[in-house]
């Protein structure tokens, strides 16, 4: 079995060499069916080689499986080249042929390698290495040979995963794969069994290749351990850092790219933020380093100390995150440059963390020997902290100003931005930094020596205190905010921004002259929207005697506007709409402009016109009620025409289309509210139209939101009602209302086969129109399938229609009795 196994390797292969030999003589240009045939030989190729090497015995003839993995090893090579090409060229935009996925290819040389490494696993004891030094030899060779393959096919991977990236996953999986196998491989060999049998350029060209698959082994499990905490991954960056460590002997510069190997996988747990793995990888790094140190010249140990440097900076990172006290304050110990401001910084912060403030003062005195104002202020600003900036704690800033004399202006600053986050002391420290603003200012303005951190951090503290204030709701303290806020500030877009926030402010105090004048300031200052808003506030709140023509003036100005868009026009309705009934008429005017608008331009997708349009209805309504001084009722049947304005353009902008539309049609419940109301108005006017629309907008729900519909089995019931309605008075339709009416009839006969389902208000609504038609309970019943032939009938008599011979073959069809075609007759002379 196990020579078929071989002999079945040996055709799988020829398989595969063929079908790429034929993609070479057609230049690497390959049809689906070549790919699907490649992927499934190779796959099968796996199968047969992970299953032959856990037997680890393989009866072969010679060289055979060795060269059979060469050959299939070489097919892929001139198409991996010109995929190269056509890669580069791709991204410059050229229309390439069809060729082998990168994977496919990649894949080959990858199956290639595992079945040379199985012909040298399952080698006999004898074939190869008995039998003298020769073969020695040429096992040694072999065995480099394959170790290389997997090196490349690994190194193949991990540039194929940056590249061909929807198979990112997979490619480093393969590279893990293939690293290992070529380490294990070395394993086997090992430094002195090499070295025996490799001289001068050989050996360091097989030494060069190791390093570059070590270190390349190492990116390939930086990269797996970004997508998971996992301790396996850095078990193996270890193991590779210990074979590259072996290797340094042999080449000056490896020493020096070792140790920015090590400091590029610290900074990567560090970007990470995977502390726990970040402190064991330092300590394996921080040894290696140690063996390093005393082992080079002077300028060698200078980069040591530096790499110590850095390693044990993010260690200690890593560890004050942690919490970790005990081995965060050895770490510390242990950093050759420990009065370094961000190591002092980190351990301020540590010990204040952990209440240890005799420790913190201890280390904040070297912080402010240090020449570094900035970091001189963060690090007092914690401590105070600590203290919750009482009295003990803001006595630090005394020993500050005695270490910076000069900087009395800045500390003060700082100060003043501590106690901005303080309740209590806010409206004091807001006073302040109004009162240093203008020298602030002028610093800034003059490039004066200040650190612009300390201008960002004044200006961060006001809008934290401004948006504290304003969640909640101290208008005085958002006051205050606001008027430091201007003193501060450089830029017109800025002090227009604080100037609105004051005048919101004092119509909440009832400071109402303010209130106008601070909007006007902040027109002024920058004419933008937001001041066009808070313009239109004042005149809403502040101004009630504003006429409508003054607001309407201002959405104009509005609407002039290059960056005007149609959410402005929402916001200005919700303001007026928030002022209270007494602006119900600009509230309306606004729906109305926006419901035009909604016809004659493209909206947004997320825009709710649903909504919007049934705001408007409802505020209409609500107006012709207060007109008819709260008659409901009458003031729905004068209504009816304004309302059909909001249907229309409800019927018109909301169709099936893509998945857009469901942004815009908003909740099922619109449209039951426009049903109910067209409903409403049709029994209170006993207008058919408004039963047609009715029936429209069932039909629409139903193809919009489907079996969540609310209106489903509606349309036919309302078309039903809207034939009853205009029987009833037949005798007063003109000729376009029948010619309407026979529409109706029609439309109802094309959505006769849906089911019949009872709508509670629209059955009440038939039964008692159709028992008061005539004296014929029958006539017009849902049970009597020939009431739509009656009506047509009777339609048809009185518009005079010509086809008399149409109107006779209906009364032949449907069976009419003579009292039946009576009572028509009668309908038609009445």
């Amino acid at each position: 079995m196990q020579e078929d196994g071989a002999s079945v390797v040996l055709k799988l292969v020829e398989a595969a060499t063929k079908v790429l030999a034929r993609a070479d003589e057609a230049s690497w240009s390959s049809s689906a069916a070549d790919t699907a045939a490649l992927n499934q030989v190779l796959a099968e190729l796996q199968r047969l080689t992970a299953e032959l090497g856990s037997q680890r015995v393989l009866e072969l003839s010679g060289m055979q499986l060795m060269n059979a993995g060469v050959e299939l090893y070489n097919a892929p090579r001139a198409g991996l080249r010109i995929l190269v090409q056509m890669e580069k060229s791709k991204l410059q935009g050229e229309q390439q042929p069809e060729s082998f996925p990168r994977y496919s290819l990649a894949v080959t040389r990858f199956v290639a390698a595992k079945i040379m490494g199985l012909s040298l696993a399952c080698s006999k004891d004898g074939d190869r290495q008995g039998g003298g030094g020769k073969n020695n030899t040429l096992f040694v060779d072999e065995c480099v040979d394959v170790l290389r393959s997997f090196g490349r096919v690994g190194m193949l991977m991990l540039e194929s995963a940056s590249i061909d990236c929807e198979k990112c996953e997979e490619y480093l999986a393969l590279a893990k794969e293939a690293f290992s196998t070529s380490l294990q491989l070395w394993s086997q060999i090992g430094l002195s069994c090499l070295t025996k049998f490799k001289r001068g350029l050989e050996l360091e060209d097989v030494v060069d290749d190791l390093w570059d698959f070590c270190v390349d082994r190492v990116r390939v499990h930086q990269l797996l351990g970004e997508r998971s905490n996992n301790a396996g991954d850095l078990q193996d960056i270890v193991s590779s850092l210990q074979e590259l460590k072996m290797l340094v002997p042999y080449k000056a510069s490896y020493a020096s790219s070792l140790l920015g190997l090590m400091r590029d996988v610290s900074d990567g747990y560090d970007r990470a933020t995977q502390h726990d793995l970040q402190v064991t990888f330092a300590e394996e790094a921080i040894r290696i380093g140690d063996a390093f140190e005393t082992s080079g010249d002077g300028s060698f140990s200078d980069l040591v100390i530096s790499f110590k440097q850095h390693i044990l900076v993010n260690m200690l990172r890593a560890l004050c995150t942690l919490g970790d006290l005990e081995r965060a304050d050895t770490c510390y110990q242990l950093i050759p440059a420990n009065r370094d401001t961000e190591v002092l910084l980190l351990m301020v912060r540590l010990y204040v963390d952990n209440k240890q403030y005799e420790k913190a003062h201890h280390l904040l005195l070297l912080l402010f020997q240090q020449h570094s104002l900035y970091d001189s202020l963060v690090g007092a600003r914690i401590y105070a902290q600590g203290f919750s900036y009482s009295g003990k704690g803001n006595r630090i800033y005394q020993v500050l100003t005695n270490n910076y004399e000069d900087a009395d202006f800045v500390i003060n600053l700082e100060m003043a931005c501590n106690f901005a986050s303080l309740e209590d002391k806010r409206c004091e420290a807001m006073d302040e930094l109004k009162r240093l603003g203008p020298a602030l200012l002028a610093m800034e303005r003059e490039e004066q020596a200040i650190d612009s951190r300390y201008i960002r951090r004044v200006r961060q503290s006001i809008f934290d205190a401004l948006q504290y204030a304003l969640n909640a709701n101290q208008h005085e303290v958002c006051f205050k905010c606001a008027d430091a806020g201007i003193a501060v500030s450089s830029t017109a877009q800025d002090k227009a921004m604080y100037m609105r926030m004051i005048s919101r402010s004092c119509i909440h105090l009832e400071r109402y002259p303010e209130a106008s004048v601070w909007a006007e300031k902040a027109y002024d200052a920058e004419p933008s929207k937001q001041s066009l808003f808070t313009v239109f506030q004042v005149e809403l709140d502040v101004k009630p005697q504003s006429s409508d023509d003054k607001l309407l003036q201002i959405i104009n100005q509005l609407r002039a506007r290059d960056d005007f868009e149609i959410e402005d026009l929402l916001a200005i309705g919700k303001l007026a709409s928030d002022s209270g009934p007494k602006r119900q008429d600009i509230v309306l005017q606004v729906l109305d402009e926006l419901c035009g608008m909604v016809q004659c331009t493209d909206c947004p997708a997320n825009l709710p016109v649903s909504v919007l349009l049934q705001n408007a209805a409802q505020l209409s309504l609500n107006k012709f009620t207060q007109d008819q001084g709260g008659a409901n009722r009458d003031a729905r049947s004068s209504y009816g025409e304004k309302f059909m304005t909001y249907a229309s353009v409800l019927l018109q902008q909301l169709k099936p289309k893509t998945g857009k539309q469901s942004g815009r049609a908003g909740p099922p419940s619109v449209f039951e509210w426009f049903f109910r109301m067209s409903f409403d108005i049709a029994r209170s006017t006993e207008d058919s139209k408004y039963f047609v629309v009715a029936a429209d907008i069932a039909k629409r729900s139903d193809e919009l939101y489907m079996d969540q519909s609310p209106l489903k089995h509606r349309c036919k019931q309302c078309l039903l009602a809207a034939v009853s309605s205009d029987m009833m008075k037949i005798d007063r339709l003109d000729k376009s209302q029948l010619v309407q009416l026979l529409q109706v009839i029609e439309r109802f006969e094309r959505v006769a086969n849906e089911d019949t389902h009872d709508a509670g208000d629209v059955s009440l609504y038939l039964v008692r129109r159709i028992g008061s038609l005539s004296s014929n309970k029958n006539f017009l019943t849902l049970s009597n399938g020939y009431w739509q032939a009656k009506a047509v009938i009777a339609v048809k008599l009185r518009l005079l229609d010509d086809n008399t011979k149409a109107i006779l073959d209906i009364c032949k069809t449907t069976l009419h009795s003579a009292p039946e075609i009576m009572e028509i007759g009668g309908m038609v002379v009445a």
